[in-house]
């Protein structure tokens, strides 16, 4: 229970609210493959600092993409960003 109210404030306070998983995995989608993969490693293994430079290779005209995945990282959600690394391999 406690792990659904906060997702909810993670949410309310941040601009993934604005995004569905559908759009965030078609801009995860847009980078190399070998990126994606690092990334899903990264979350799996709970790693900010290799998910943060990660981020750092992010074109800036995909900034929106930074920014929630940046907020992911800082709330500790590597289960989104799994799910996520996965919806957009397929």
């Amino acid at each position: 229970e406690a792990t659904v109210t906060q997702k909810e404030d993670i949410n309310q306070n941040s601009s993934e609210a604005l995004l569905n998983y559908s759009e965030i995995g078609a801009m995860i989608s847009l980078m190399p493959m070998e990126w994606v993969e690092e990334l899903h490693h990264g979350a799996s293994i709970g790693s900010d600092d290799e998910i943060l430079q990660l981020l750092s290779q992010i074109p800036q005209e995909n900034q929106t993409l930074t920014a929630v995945l940046t907020n992911l990282v800082e709330n500790f959600r590597f289960d989104i960003m799994i799910e996520l690394a996965k919806y957009s391999e397929r």
